[in-house]
């Protein structure tokens, strides 16, 4: 028996207000339709902190002596260095 199908069926969420971030008192994920997502993370992104979205084929990561990525380099020939890199790249399609 566990309570957590109580809170689902009730739509109660997974934790309290004054339960610390990162924890909960149930088990609980979050599902996103990636392709609303996507567009609406790059409209926010672009029009409210200033992010300079681009679409390009990295051809080379640089790295520097740590192993941290230095810069990336473009298909255009661009070099783009940053402090925070995300690939989105996920799966070859077939």
């Amino acid at each position: 028996m566990c309570f957590q199908s109580a809170i689902c069926s009730r739509a109660l969420a997974p934790k309290q207000i004054t339960t610390p971030e990162f924890t909960g008192l149930a088990n609980y994920a979050y599902h996103l339709d990636a392709g609303k997502f996507g567009p609406f993370l790059q409209r926010h992104c672009v029009d409210k902190l200033g992010v300079r979205h681009m679409v390009d084929e990295i051809v080379r990561v640089e790295s520097k002596d740590t192993g941290d990525i230095s810069h990336l380099v473009t298909k255009s020939g661009e070099a783009l260095a940053a402090d925070l890199f995300i690939d989105c790249s996920g799966f070859p399609r077939f």
